[in-house]
């Protein structure tokens, strides 16, 4: 569309005034991103910059509220001392984000992000973000504090177990055996010690050609106490002849996605190891 040359002129003399974008928009009648480009090059004084920074960092600002110019919203006119921006990065690097962190000092994001920004608060990596929310996020298991004898055997028992079959450098906890005492045993550990989530449990049936994937899938089953729904597809390896003799039910795989219980599996089997 296009628009006579004083609309133009107009847009640049309120931008000169402290209008701000939206402001200008609403006031011509046009577009935001119209405004936008033609303002662009537009040379604005130190003060009138300062004035619209204010209102970016106002998220109460609405044209046509002059209040924020009277600091009446105090949170978005924050004056950063040495112990407030020490707050700030204390409560930032805990792993808040900025908009917790302007909840906790009471003041906007956009005030939280311009500070980061002016006073060179190196922001987190996305990974480091990732890694203090997984820590950060309720546990998926909860490990019974107070056990019996025969609870505390248990423990040692699958301690022990796990030590010798299981999984360490994994995400998660990966037990593998072709006992079904053994199995049994070790998914009462988790479910009774740990109280671990059904539904992340997961099943993985290791097998050969020879085997019956239906009728392993049926014996697992009613020894693992796990829906089918949880197994997942097996793995059968095609270079071992037949073997079904030696491993007549195959070979399963009790798998729990939590990092941080097995972190605290192996924790606990280092305290053991130390003292025993």
């Amino acid at each position: 569309m296009v628009y006579p040359a004083h609309i133009k002129q107009k847009a640049i003399d309120l931008r000169l005034k402290g209008n701000s974008l939206l402001e200008i928009s609403q006031k011509l009648n046009i577009a935001k991103s119209t405004a936008s480009v033609w303002l662009k090059n537009v040379k604005l004084s130190k003060q009138i910059k300062k004035q619209l920074e204010q209102k970016r960092q106002n998220c109460q600002f609405q044209p046509g509220n002059t209040l924020w110019r009277k600091a009446k919203h105090k949170a978005n006119f924050i004056h950063w001392t040495p112990i407030k921006l020490k707050q700030l990065k204390k409560l930032y690097y805990s792993g808040l984000s900025m908009k917790q962190v302007g909840k906790k000092i009471n003041t906007s994001t956009w005030s939280i992000n311009s500070a980061m920004r002016r006073y060179n608060i190196k922001r987190r990596a996305t990974s480091q973000t990732r890694k203090i929310q997984f820590y950060n996020s309720p546990l998926s298991f909860n490990p019974k504090k107070k056990l019996t004898i025969k609870e505390q055997q248990l423990k040692t028992a699958c301690l022990m177990l796990y030590w010798a079959e299981g999984a360490k450098s994994h995400l998660s906890v990966d037990f593998a055996n072709s006992d079904p005492l053994m199995i049994k045993i070790f998914i009462k550990f988790l479910r009774q010690i740990y109280q671990v989530n059904e539904s992340r449990l997961r099943c993985l049936i290791y097998c050969y050609p020879s085997h019956n994937i239906q009728q392993l899938t049926k014996y697992w089953l009613k020894i693992t106490n796990i829906p089918e729904s949880q197994f997942i597809k097996p793995y059968i390896r095609q270079d071992g002849g037949n073997i079904r003799d030696k491993m007549k039910h195959g070979l399963i795989h009790i798998r729990y996605s939590d990092k941080r219980l097995l972190q605290l599996i192996l924790k606990e089997i280092e305290y053991l190891s130390y003292n025993i």
